[in-house]
């Protein structure tokens, strides 16, 4: 399996495992975790690859904005398939 592949896989795991997080969460556990994949091959684009994988509809994406952080763009990651509903 070639290593983009096999991120892929790593990634779409972790945010299915998790039932979905924050994508810092999710570059910290794969850069930390699974180091001797990603690590040594350092020209892989990891937030890229992310962005690439959600536009590919492997993965839902959620970007919000917090009342006292406007400024900063937030997000968090869904697998596949995930029907959200905004309620306020």
């Amino acid at each position: 399996m070639e290593m983009p592949s096999q991120l892929e896989s790593i990634i779409m795991t972790i945010v299915s495992d998790r039932q979905g997080c924050k994508i810092s969460e999710l570059v910290v556990e794969v850069v930390t975790k699974h180091y001797e994949l990603y690590g040594s091959t350092p020209e892989v684009d990891l937030p890229g690859l992310i962005e690439r994988m959600v536009r590919d509809h492997q993965l839902v994406e959620c970007e919000y904005n917090l009342p006292n952080m406007g400024y900063r763009l937030k997000s968090f990651l869904m697998p596949a398939g995930t029907k959200a509903n905004i309620l306020h």
